[in-house]
């Protein structure tokens, strides 16, 4: 490991599913670091990131390029380019009961427009829905 010789700092962490190279790649200084780590959610969260600092802007770039080549989002992004898909329906199973998504594909990003359930009432539970929709983002077809 080298030591740091520039104020200057650019600091790499993990993509999520919803990353753009932005979110996860900058240049601060070591004193707003600080700042940025105080900030930034707990200390399990800060840690959970995975994040790296380099005092060389290519090799930070080029290891933050790589992390979001890494998420299935971002290498659907750069063969679909760029537009909202057309509406998909999908059926999923879960905790042994049948619901009904709708949504489209945006950039890799899938955007929910509806979740019914098998009586065709509206899904509004927070936790449902999000649960739901991480099945779909793991769904092997889900932006064909």
């Amino acid at each position: 490991m080298s030591k740091l010789n520039s104020k200057k700092i650019w600091v790499v962490r993990d993509p999520s599913q919803h990353s753009e190279l932005a979110d996860i790649f900058w240049a601060t200084t070591l004193d707003e670091l600080p700042k940025y780590i105080l900030g930034g959610g707990s200390w399990g969260q800060w840690k959970s990131e995975n994040h790296t600092f380099y005092d060389n802007e290519r090799e930070a770039k080029a290891d933050a390029e790589k992390r979001l080549q890494s998420q299935p989002k971002y290498s659907y992004d750069r063969a679909a380019g760029t537009g909202m898909g057309p509406k998909q329906t999908k059926i999923l199973e879960h905790k042994g009961k049948t619901y009904t998504v709708e949504f489209r594909v945006s950039k890799g990003t899938i955007h929910v427009i509806r979740i019914t359930n098998d009586r065709g009432r509206e899904v509004r539970s927070v936790g449902l829905r999000r649960d739901l929709n991480e099945i779909l983002w793991h769904e092997p077809q889900r932006l064909r």
